[in-house]
């Protein structure tokens, strides 16, 4: 959830076309992200990470649009499978729905949670949400209060966990090749939050552990000491991404190549308002 403050998001200048209530923009060749015009007004970021053997969502946002148009598209499900994508030379990020999900929830709020009954109506599709507080999630009738659903309106989505993540676990897909993701604890904003590493593009996710013009917001749930915690260790893990980046690629480059080093920098993807912000820069201030 977010309370927006100051400049707007990249996304806000161009609303979604009047046939849908999703914009798609490319991060990377495999990486896109997704803005929601829901009827809460939170415009969740949703990111979908291309596989030759799936794909990744991280997060299905609000799963409302923001009124009763009649619009071609308003389930994410069928925007991913059939809506054409400019960035993605005009075509849908998934075919016909060919390939399998994986979808990782960086935590169990509303606007992060809302569309994943459309992907767990399929007995193929993968959830993955952190180990760190199971009860949070999966306790007896916890959940219309953990994600805040019962206060705005929601009708809880109801979805069972398949991989219970541990801090520090690889995913993998269906056949159990390693999708080059790394799935961090990152308590704080909520008990369940997850930080997810793609090291190939990277990429650090970090749902709303932190984004720009905004205040992060703690529900009662929430744990300053915890946050705190996380933001130290993401800290001193993308110090080290950092450095290790520079190491590897730029050591004996002539001086001048040093400009190229921003290139290599790590970038953080967060669940509102910012999709590819200098993650050491951001979580300095």
């Amino acid at each position: 959830m977010c309370y927006k403050l100051g400049p707007p998001d990249p996304a806000s200048a161009d609303k979604a076309p009047k046939d849908t209530y999703f914009t798609c923009r490319k991060l990377t060749e495999n990486l896109f992200y997704i803005t929601e015009d829901d009827k809460w007004g939170e415009n969740p970021f949703i990111y979908v990470r291309l596989y030759a053997s799936t794909v990744v969502l991280i997060d299905t946002g609000c799963g409302g649009p923001h009124n009763s148009s009649d619009a071609d598209f308003t389930s994410l499900r069928h925007f991913i499978e059939e809506y054409s994508v400019a960035d993605n030379d005009s075509q849908p990020l998934n075919p016909g729905g060919a390939k399998n999900y994986t979808v990782i929830c960086t935590h169990c709020h509303y606007d992060h949670i809302g569309g994943i009954m459309h992907f767990t109506e399929s007995s193929t599709t993968s959830v993955v949400a952190s180990s760190y507080d199971k009860d949070f999630i999966a306790g007896p009738d916890r959940l219309p209060t953990s994600s805040l659903c019962r206060f705005v309106g929601m009708n809880t989505p109801k979805y069972s966990v398949t991989v219970w993540a541990e801090d520090g676990q690889s995913i993998t897909d269906s056949a159990g090749n390693d999708l080059g993701l790394v799935l961090y604890h990152a308590p704080g904003h909520t008990p369940d939050q997850l930080a997810i590493w793609d090291a190939q593009e990277r990429f650090l996710f970090v749902g709303d552990t932190v984004y720009e013009h905004a205040p992060i917001l703690f529900p009662i749930e929430g744990n300053i000491k915890n946050y705190v915690a996380t933001i130290k260790r993401l800290q001193g893990l993308v110090k080290g991404w950092n450095s290790t980046e520079s190491q590897s690629m730029y050591r004996n480059k002539p001086r001048q190549f040093c400009v190229a080093k921003i290139l290599g920098r790590v970038l953080m993807a967060c669940g509102h308002l910012t999709c590819n912000a200098d993650a050491g820069e951001l979580l300095r201030r």
